[in-house]
């Protein structure tokens, strides 16, 4: 979530003042998380994302409101196919990164997708299952950001 409010540009006040949250979170420094990765493809151009946490338990518990509703500015295919030991990760049907027992390409732009969801590459391995099939959409409200 605080990568989330450094990525929208929200302040202390606006964060106190809008969302119930411990003021000393409020002195880290985070990285920004300027985009999501969800599964399908129901998102489009000026939909509303609203970002949310669970409570607890991930769905079981109640969700938390952490942000005002964000408007996608880009939305993009986002593909993981796994064919025994080969592994081809896409954006829009281009190749973004491939891999297999003896060799990878472009680490950089894995690096930089994961880091722009706000995550290192192991904890992006981590939340995917990786190696494991996924087909969604990257659904982004920085203008500025593009593959």
């Amino acid at each position: 979530m605080e990568k989330i409010w450094s990525s929208i540009g929200m302040n202390d006040h606006e964060i106190i003042s809008q969302f119930i949250w411990p003021s000393d979170w409020l002195d880290q420094k985070f990285e920004p998380k300027h985009h999501t990765i969800r599964a399908g493809h129901r998102w489009k151009v000026g939909d509303k994302f609203s970002p949310r946490v669970w409570s607890g338990k991930p769905y079981q518990s109640k969700q938390i409101t952490i942000a005002p509703d964000i408007e996608i500015s880009k939305v993009w295919d986002f593909k993981i196919n796994v064919d025994d030991d080969y592994v081809l990760i896409t954006i829009d049907d281009w190749p973004l990164f491939e891999e297999n027992m003896t060799f990878q390409t472009h680490f950089d732009a894995l690096e930089e997708l994961a880091k722009n969801d706000g995550l290192t590459v192991d904890d992006f391995k981590i939340w995917f299952k990786y190696p494991s099939n996924f087909d969604g959409q990257i659904i982004c409200w920085n203008d500025k950001l593009d593959y």
